[in-house]
């Protein structure tokens, strides 16, 4: 049985994937960039650590969700 969605559920659901995805990815740079990054003595990494990746701000996650529903939308 189909269910129909209505357009706030469908960009709801987009905004969600796209949360995710721009998690991931950061989730994925910073444990590439810790692996990679001096330690001191006792294991902690230093937070001006050079290349540290910044956590996604609002804006990153609004334009991937732009993005993914403009793909939906026309396919491009």
């Amino acid at each position: 049985m189909s269910v129909n969605k209505s357009g706030y559920e469908i960009r709801a659901q987009v905004l969600d994937m796209a949360k995710n995805f721009v998690e991931n990815q950061f989730q994925s740079y910073w444990i590439n960039w810790s692996q990679k990054v001096q330690r001191d003595q006792n294991g902690n990494i230093s937070t001006s650590a050079a290349g540290m990746p910044e956590p996604p701000e609002l804006n990153e996650v609004l334009e991937t969700a732009r993005r993914m529903y403009d793909f939906v939308e026309t396919g491009k």
